[in-house]
């Protein structure tokens, strides 16, 4: 359910609109009334509120400066103006304080439905894109340390333009930086029901909250050996070990021991980070590996997919069967094979679906055993593979070829 709350400093005006949305917008909470926006935004820095209608005209806080308070801290939420005739013009200025929509004195009830359903889509995909933002500044942040460990980053323009979007608070050329081995404990106390992958998370996000000022990225793990890359500015003091410990047992219940890997002074120390990464990207074997041997990761990685290519699998689900950061083994596996990754996985798909149409089963069950649930996007996907439908496959390459086996 939304929540809303009226600013208005006419009484009755407060009253018509809360009683309208109280019995005819059943998905929205009237949260608060309030006769000027000091109160308003009080209330807005304590609760949770989607949508604001407020009046523009008001003692001491206009609805306007209300607005722009609104934006200014950042206050997650919609707003609507009501302005009188005079002050339309102050109404479309207030659209760059974020206000979605506007109605004109006096109120109409089917405007004011409007106006709210309009408010309601706003806000829909306003969050939605922050949460598209948000991925995609993640995406950013790994590719940018997949590319640089992998050493597809060249000093200069491309890495400052590639750095500035980390948007951290110091120059490029300042920074300096270390690999972290973090390895937990589990003993008996230690009661955790997610997977080991969501563990490394969980250490990251404590990395994370014992120095606001350095930058943390997961790079992988090895069983319960966890290893982070952390980015360090000149003023940056040198990491508590003390009170990660402390805060990994109160927050996740493990103890731990902290190691330095590997310290690097510039970025493009990229040889000497891959050497300190290869031990936490190839799985259960030996701490030490030749460059050769490190192919067992693309062996492990095609050996995942072969066991469960019919299940709903992703990069990120391959990247943590072979214990690596989801970005890195992408740009991995590429530079090892010389193929993406989603196009190995969907010609491997269609491989097995092709094998498969010989058996006899329907077109839809192969569909799903292949790792569709969705027959027309498989379908789609099929032709751009072969250039035939499933059902054109079927009845013209398949039998051609048993043609030509009894001649």
């Amino acid at each position: 359910m939304l929540r809303l709350i009226i600013v208005d400093d006419e009484q009755g005006v407060r009253d018509m609109l809360a009683d309208y949305v109280r019995q005819h917008e059943p998905q929205i909470e009237v949260a608060g009334c309030f006769s000027g926006g000091e109160a308003a935004f009080a209330f807005l820095q304590k609760e949770q509120v989607d949508m604001v209608i407020t009046d523009i005209r008001m003692p001491r806080m206009s609805g306007l400066e209300l607005a722009r308070r609104i934006v200014e801290e950042k206050i997650d939420c919609v707003v609507l103006i009501v302005s009188g005739y005079g002050e339309f013009e102050y109404a479309r200025q207030a659209i760059e304080y974020g206000v979605v929509s506007y109605l004109l004195k006096p109120i109409q009830m089917r405007e004011l439905s409007d106006a709210i359903s309009h408010m309601a889509q706003k806000l829909s995909e306003r969050r939605a894109n922050a949460i598209w933002e948000s991925q995609f500044s993640d995406e950013v942040e790994e590719l940018f340390f997949a590319d640089l460990l992998m050493g597809k980053i060249s000093e200069g323009p491309q890495l400052e333009a590639r750095y500035q979007r980390l948007k951290l608070p110091y120059p490029h050329t300042q920074v300096h930086g270390f690999f972290l081995e973090v390895t937990v404990r589990r003993d008996k106390s230690f009661d955790w029901e997610y997977d080991t992958q969501r563990l490394f998370i969980a250490v990251g996000n404590v990395l994370r909250m014992q120095r606001h000022s350095c930058y943390v990225q997961p790079v992988g793990h090895q069983g319960d050996a966890f290893c982070f890359i952390v980015l360090q500015g000149p003023n940056n003091s040198a990491f508590d070990s003390r009170a990660i410990r402390r805060m990994l047992k109160e927050a996740l219940g493990v103890t731990s021991e902290l190691k330095t890997v590997a310290c690097f002074e510039s970025l493009c120390e990229a040889p000497e980070l891959m050497r300190s990464l290869t031990r936490f990207i190839g799985g259960e074997g030996e701490s030490e590996k030749e460059p050769q041997e490190v192919d067992r990761v693309i062996a492990n990685a095609k050996a995942y997919i072969a066991a469960h290519y019919g299940e709903d699998i992703t990069r990120y689900d391959v990247a943590t069967a072979v214990y690596m950061n989801s970005a890195y083994f992408s740009r991995y596996f590429k530079a090892k094979t010389g193929e993406n990754f989603n196009d190995y996985l969907i010609g491997f798909r269609m491989q097995r679906a092709i094998q498969l149409m010989n058996t006899g089963r329907k077109l839809s069950e192969i569909c799903a055993q292949v790792g569709y649930s969705n027959y027309r996007y498989f379908a789609r996907v099929f032709q751009q593979y072969t250039t035939y439908t499933p059902s054109e496959y079927r009845q013209k390459v398949i039998r051609n070829e048993d043609s030509f086996d009894d001649l």
